[in-house]
């Protein structure tokens, strides 16, 4: 995925699950929001600096934790349009 600096990305999920479902973010491209803000688990991430980020995306059930996604999101400087 591609994105401009100033950008967000938005992690969504189905159902009642919000105590199961997490993102892991490796990278510093991007700055992962918490809404609200004592909630643990990250709802957005805004493109803050040209950059490549690797974010996992896991669901966690019966104790047990599976990848759901492996997202490498580009951060651009660029004026081009975002690839989704």
């Amino acid at each position: 995925m591609r994105l401009k600096v100033g950008e967000r990305v938005f992690f969504h999920r189905r159902g009642d699950i919000t105590g199961l479902y997490a993102a892991e973010v490796n990278g510093t491209s991007l700055d992962v929001k918490h809404l609200p803000a004592d909630d643990p688990y990250p709802r957005y991430a805004h493109a803050v600096r040209a950059g490549t980020t690797m974010v996992t995306l896991t669901f966690t059930t019966n104790g047990k934790k599976s990848e759901i996604a492996l997202i490498t999101i580009v951060v651009t400087a660029d004026s081009g349009q975002s690839e989704r």
